[in-house]
């Protein structure tokens, strides 16, 4: 039996990549790096590097993926042995993202799990410092705190299953 995995529309395919161009990162900091590197200044760099480097690798990577029907670490090693290198540095640091963004997804579901009760009381600030772990105090950022840990892997054991 072949199995022959495509996209189901094209509308399915430009919405995909969409949200992986965009980013969920990017929706949530953009105002923040906007207002902290200079207002529209910023905006310099900024479309100069997705204009230089995001696009022509996005249109490099999925249309010799789609001509080739091969995946990037295969595709790199066709091109050359050595290329291939290249495209697992890519799948470690997209694991090194979604680490960051697993820790993201388990403070809102600490914070989903809440809302229904309003644990938080009237001082949220103490409520994420002590039982969701945000501290822009480093030292603090060694311990544990268990209901962050077990969201974390709850969803790690998801994310595992689908």
């Amino acid at each position: 039996m072949k199995n022959n995995s495509q996209w189901n529309s094209i509308y399915t395919f430009i919405m995909a990549m969409i949200g992986l161009t965009i980013g969920i990162g990017n929706i949530w900091r953009f105002s923040y790096v906007l207002y902290s590197n200079g207002g529209g200044s910023f905006f310099i760099p900024y479309f100069i590097a997705i204009f230089v480097m995001g696009i022509p690798f996005l249109i490099l990577e999925y249309g010799l993926g789609f001509s080739l029907k091969k995946s990037f670490s295969k595709l790199m090693h066709d091109i050359r042995p050595e290329f291939e290198v290249i495209a697992w540095m890519l799948v470690l640091f997209v694991f090194i993202v979604v680490i960051y963004y697993m820790v993201i997804l388990a403070w809102d579901l600490i914070y989903f799990i809440s809302s229904f009760t309003s644990a938080w009381g009237s001082d949220t600030t103490s409520f994420f410092v002590n039982n969701v772990g945000g501290s822009s105090n480093l030292t603090s950022s060694v311990s544990i705190i268990i209901p962050t840990f077990i969201s974390v892997i709850l969803l790690w054991a998801v994310f595992w299953f689908v």
